[in-house]
């Protein structure tokens, strides 16, 4: 509560895009994480109440599909045993505070100058997350790193068999960070004309990828794969054929070298020796096939509006009961998680929700806009919402142990929103999507979308 007022203090007095852009630095990284949240819920509820209270016009992009999902949410929170009251509560505050990021990071979009801004701003987080998980390998599976004497200040733990966790602690999810961040970066690199930063760009996608085989995770490896397809197919008039056969080969030589560093300099190169021993039975990988089916009959016990927002708080085999609530495992799929937690109607409103950016930044990929960067951040945004959809077969990030991770997706999906909306709005006004290579060129300023 002591950082939470310091936070609140600091949003009230910085400018906003400069408390925005300090709060999606800290997405991956989440200090203090106490019984209920973690610091940077609180930091989250602190810099965007500040920012209401001081006065700064935050829009609501999506607010009906968002009231909607929490709608049910709350719906289904008022069905659990009362036992579970403050369980269930803390994750509906929680996923609020993923909605305020959505907002914040939208905000941020269509308030700067140009949507390079917020990317420029992740690809900082995607570098100390690099810094991260290179140290995490340094330490290994068996050595534990804790500042200050406080477990709060401990980097994540590695997994026992050797495979990358990165700071949001699942080698799932830290693998579909990789796959995210190696497409958006690659976008980059299309997109840039300065040379020296190409070849930046071209070094941390190398370290993406890597860093991707050590989490040893096979579907974000295959979906990083299949989604090559689609990237090149969506900028094939962007690229030419030329560039095509340049980035494809590129990227197939780096993939053999990063593997070839994984597997011969580190302990953590297990990625091809799992896809090897992949087995799959009736349609079920071999690591789902007890989870997948318990999760069906569960769903079936209460197919409308679930089991409430949360899932698993009692430990089960730590002695901890609740009245009226049964231990139930992670499905490690999200379709089959929001089935369980909010039912079919839960789970069909938050996909509209997910649907919205995708559709849309479809929309904006086929228009002919007055700023070439938008219209491919919005393809990139389609390459990536497509990722998110088909990786999250195999895991389920809105476990509230991953809230960090809900703040880095929900980030994603504000810039994609905003990217959208600047792009339709260049055509109505091309003055609103001035590239920044323009304005560098002229020594002009785009004014503020709000004040044309």
């Amino acid at each position: 509560m002591l950082v939470a007022t310091l936070v609140f203090y600091g949003a009230y007095s910085l400018p906003q895009k400069v408390a925005a852009t300090i709060l999606v630095l800290l997405i991956p990284f989440q200090p203090v994480e106490t019984r209920f949240f973690s610091a940077n819920v609180l930091a989250t509820y602190a810099v965007f109440i500040a920012l209401l209270l001081r006065g700064s016009q935050i829009r609501l992009p999506m607010l009906p599909q968002i009231l909607i999902v929490l709608f049910f949410y709350l719906l289904s929170f008022a069905l659990v045993a009362p036992s579970t009251y403050v369980q269930h509560a803390v994750y509906i505050v929680a996923l609020i505070s993923a909605f305020m990021v959505f907002w914040i990071v939208y905000d941020l979009t269509v308030s700067s100058d140009s949507p390079r801004r917020v990317v420029n701003i992740l690809l900082i987080v995607n570098i100390i997350v690099a810094i991260y998980c290179f140290i995490q390998l340094g330490m290994g599976a068996k050595t534990k790193l804790v500042f200050f004497g406080n477990q709060d200040f401990a980097f994540m733990p590695m997994r026992r068999d050797n495979r990358l966790t990165g700071p949001f602690g699942a080698a799932g999810v830290t693998a579909e960070y990789f796959v995210i961040m190696i497409y958006l970066v690659l976008h980059e690199i299309i997109a840039t004309t300065r040379t020296a930063f190409r070849r930046g760009l071209m070094l941390l996608l190398g370290i993406n990828m890597l860093l991707l085989i050590t989490t040893g995770n096979r579907g974000g490896f295959l979906t990083m794969l299949g989604a090559s397809l689609i990237f090149i197919w969506l900028f094939r008039k962007t690229l030419g054929p030329r560039r095509i056969i340049g980035i494809v080969s590129g990227g197939a030589v780096l993939l053999v070298l990063t593997a070839s560093v994984a597997i011969n300099y580190t302990d953590f190169g297990k990625l091809f020796d799992r896809l090897a021993d992949t087995e799959i039975e009736e349609g079920i990988p071999d690591t789902r096939q007890d989870l997948w089916p318990s999760a069906w009959k569960e769903i079936k016990r209460k197919p409308m509006l679930g089991h409430g927002p949360r899932l698993r708080f009692d430990g089960g085999d730590e002695g901890r009961r609740y009245k009226g609530h049964q231990f139930m495992r992670y499905p490690h799929n999200l379709y089959l998680f929001l089935t369980l937690t909010v039912g079919y109607l839960g789970l069909m409103a938050f996909m509209v929700f997910l649907f919205t950016p995708l559709i849309r930044c479809w929309r904006v990929s086929r228009l002919e806009t007055s700023d070439a960067y938008l219209q491919g951040l919005a393809k990139t945004g389609l390459v990536i919402m497509i990722i998110l959809l088909i990786d999250q077969m195999k895991v389920s990030f809105m476990r509230l142990s991953m809230v960090d991770y809900w703040h880095f997706i929900f980030a994603i999906l504000g810039l994609f929103i905003g990217v959208c909306d600047r792009a339709r709005a260049s055509i109505r006004n091309p003055a609103v999507a001035v590239s920044p290579d323009v304005l560098q060129d002229t020594g002009g300023r785009l004014s503020h979308a709000r004040n044309q």
